[in-house]
């Protein structure tokens, strides 16, 4: 009858709002182009003030931009960095609330990604407003206002490198004994993913904007030094981490040779460059995972079960992602469940169940009655990301209108949803435990509460326990938050152009309803001259929509 219970309430508040869920109706108005509409929804769900402020300024200050009012954009970004950069500093995390209730009731503090993604927002902001005006000294402006974005983004792109090391750093450390044998270990264990590969340690692309905002202003230095940077982030790692286009490293390699020779012999093109960035889509949502945790006396173990709910799809979803971070596919894994049982623990439920053994401190377990707290098992929610919203489901192609041999592929060169991806896999764990001892600390003190009723009234016992039961079940929260307005993909191709009035057509084709996208793009050229153009290219009618 306990375990009964503890499912149907699981079943019972699948659904309840998470942040994905909450802000459904904002990120369908942004996917309409409604974009009144979802600043609307946006400040609805989340105030200026309070735990989700940050977002609150990065949701709006990105919806500004992709509907084009620039200025408006940098003042909600520059807030948002404001606020990161104060949230950074301060490090509080409202311990004690979030362990008697659950993560989503503490200050969002934002990834180190979308720290960067800040800077490189707000950077492409002026570089916009720099090609839109026609005074000389307002231009100039602007793109001083440029490089103190990329000055910003350079602080803390060197910071993340000397922090966690760069991606010859970290390949020379992969080869030293320690990290071999690190390896081993992980590969008894059933973990398979190398930490130093899935980290965020460095931005090819924000390199690149850093030395294409250089060139703009005709900083030669300044500017290849930046391409070098993306240069060597690109084929040092970041083109194989995350699946990016190899061309990027060759188009650093010609825009780094290019700044040197303008550096050196100040000569002047008699074409000029149109640099096409593509902002592709938006930011995956994450789903919220349940998890069936409870205790089994005769083997004196902890399991842990996925509860798969939603679509099919959903479904299969969560299983690949619980059987792939948390399944019992170690060596040790498989001994921990023999030596608590013999074959046939080792057999029993081994794809959707992972069976930690509490035999060396089941005293221990017994005499602080958490075996008593937890009958009937609790309810655990954790996190995860949908397959299908992490493949590359497009693809675009630019052409030049009278000019049919122009006919070039939009190189992708950043993927904010690989990099959010594999941050999520990095912190998979490390949420489990967390979420395990939350509800844990919940059961005993309901357990606690409930014996303390029951010395007076059974009945009353009864009904407390049931109380805290349900109370602990509906608490259990993942914490699902994330910028949800950044592009998916940033896609870029570079193009020599003669000089005047150019019309440029980007094609995308997006896999998922095998339907294509068309926009148009006016350009005027001078010779000699950089000038970047961004364009945002969403998807309308997204395949997947992920449980909430």
């Amino acid at each position: 009858m306990k375990y009964l219970l503890g499912l149907v309430v699981i079943v019972a508040v699948h659904g309840c709002a998470t942040y994905g869920g909450a802000t459904e109706e904002a990120v369908a108005a942004v996917r309409a182009e409604a974009y009144d509409q979802a600043e609307t929804e946006f400040a609805k769900v989340l105030p200026a003030q309070g735990k989700n402020a940050l977002l609150h300024f990065l949701e709006l200050g990105m919806v500004k931009h992709l509907d084009g009012q620039y200025e408006a954009s940098n003042d909600l970004l520059e807030q948002a960095y404001q606020l990161a950069d104060y949230l950074y500093a301060d490090g509080t995390w409202q311990n004690v609330a979030v362990a008697l209730s659950n993560p989503t009731v503490s200050t969002y503090h934002g990834a180190e990604y979308e720290r960067a993604a800040i800077n490189i927002i707000k950077a492409l902001n002026y570089l916009s407003l720099a090609e839109t005006t026609s005074a000389g000294s307002e231009r100039l402006q602007r793109l001083d206002d440029a490089a103190v974005e990329i000055r910003r983004l350079n602080i803390l792109l060197r910071r993340l490198e000397t922090e966690l090391g760069d991606y010859q750093q970290a390949r020379d450390e992969s080869e030293t004994p320690a990290a071999r044998i690190a390896q081993v270990l992980r590969t008894l264990t059933g973990n398979w993913n190398d930490p130093a590969s899935l980290r965020y340690r460095s931005d090819a692309w924000g390199y690149y904007l850093s030395g294409l905002a250089y060139e703009m202003a005709g900083q030669w230095d300044d500017a290849r030094i930046a391409f070098d940077d993306a240069l060597r982030t690109y084929q040092d790692g970041a083109v194989e981490q995350y699946d990016l286009d190899p061309a990027m490293i060759e188009l650093s390699k010609q825009a780094s040779a290019s700044a040197e020779s303008r550096a050196e012999h100040k000569t002047v093109s008699d074409q000029g460059d149109v640099v096409v960035v593509q902002l592709v889509d938006l930011m995956p949502r994450k789903g919220e995972m349940n998890l069936y945790v409870h205790l089994q006396e005769y083997g004196q173990l902890m399991e842990i079960q996925p509860v798969l709910l939603g679509s099919s799809e959903n479904q299969r979803d969560q299983a690949a992602w619980f059987l792939m971070q948390y399944g019992d596919l170690g060596f040790t894994d498989i001994l921990g469940r023999y030596l608590s049982g013999g074959i046939i623990q080792v057999v029993d439920d081994f794809a959707f169940a992972k069976k930690v053994p509490l035999f060396p401190v089941w005293d221990l377990v017994q005499q602080t009655e958490l075996d008593k707290a937890l009958a009937g098992g609790i309810r655990v929610a954790v996190p995860y990301y949908p397959s299908l919203e992490m493949t590359h489901n497009s693809s675009t192609r630019i052409t030049l209108a009278g000019t049919p041999d122009l006919d070039k592929p939009m190189l992708l060169a950043s993927s904010p949803a690989r990099v959010a991806l594999q941050q999520q896999l990095l912190d998979a764990n490390r949420e489990l435990r967390a979420a395990i001892g939350r509800e844990l600390l919940k059961a005993i003190l309901s357990y606690q509460v409930s014996n303390q009723f029951s010395e007076e009234n059974d009945t009353l016992g009864f009904l407390a326990a049931a109380a805290g039961k349900v109370a602990s079940t509906v608490s259990a929260r993942a914490d699902t938050r994330a910028w949800l307005t950044l592009p998916k993909e940033i896609r870029m191709q570079r193009l020599s152009l003669p000089p005047g009035h150019h019309e440029l057509t980007l094609t995308t084709h997006w896999d998922d309803g095998g339907f294509e996208q068309t926009q148009s793009l006016s350009v005027d050229v001078e010779a000699g001259t950089t000038q970047v153009v961004s364009i945002a290219t969403i998807n309308p009618h997204p395949e997947q929509e992920i449980a909430y």
